[in-house]
């Protein structure tokens, strides 16, 4: 009997580490309580859209205490909480009214200093108001939009090269039916046939 009581405790520990090393960490973080259960759910599955779609972890993280190196702290929380290697995190103290972005991976590149100063300013009228997630909401469909535009829009690099290839090809085009025509045409001209009498001339 505590053979079998023994073996069902080490399947349970077991079944216990698993679920714990294989459950994704979660996106919305409010240790703030600034928002509901319904609001938390909402942002996580549009994250959760964004992650499925480009392949980034946007993270938001809510908090009501006092950091002292906000830029570090957010670095360490983001690399210990099993994120992926590219991502964004949004940071939010309402204990000194602070914020920070901090990005990570591809998106060092692709989100710029001047990108989130406008994500910031799209979600600032909200947050004057204390409506916590609408900002985080307007904050999560501007990564949406901004990594759509990355992945997806024709720069104008993108435009000229393509109009160059367009223009290439229709003269490749053109060059090949004037040729088809010259061949036509020569071939009508030769007309004269070889006669074996004489008297035909």
């Amino acid at each position: 009997m505590k053979k079998i009581l023994c073996f069902v405790i080490s399947v349970c520990l077991v079944l216990g580490l698993s679920i714990t090393v294989f459950a994704s960490p979660s996106r919305v973080n409010d240790t703030g309580d600034f928002l509901s259960d319904a609001e938390e759910n909402k942002l996580s599955e549009s994250l959760q859209t964004i992650y499925d779609t480009y392949g980034i972890d946007v993270v938001i993280l809510l908090e009501d205490t006092y950091v002292k190196n906000i830029p570090s702290y957010t670095e360490n929380y983001y690399l210990n909480g099993g994120y992926g290697e590219n991502g964004v995190l949004f940071y939010l103290s309402t204990y000194e009214r602070d914020w920070h972005i901090r990005c990570f991976g591809s998106c060092m590149e692709t989100v710029t200093d001047n990108d989130m100063e406008n994500f910031f300013s799209e979600m600032q009228p909200y947050l004057s108001e204390d409506d916590f997630y609408m900002a985080m909401e307007t904050f999560v469909s501007e990564c949406d939009d901004h990594f759509y535009t990355v992945n997806y829009e024709l720069t104008a690099f993108d435009i000229v090269i393509f109009i160059c290839i367009f223009e290439l090809v229709v003269i490749c085009i053109a060059f090949l039916v004037a040729l088809i025509v010259v061949f036509a045409e020569k071939r009508k001209m030769k007309t004269a046939v070889l006669q074996s009498n004489a008297n035909d001339y």
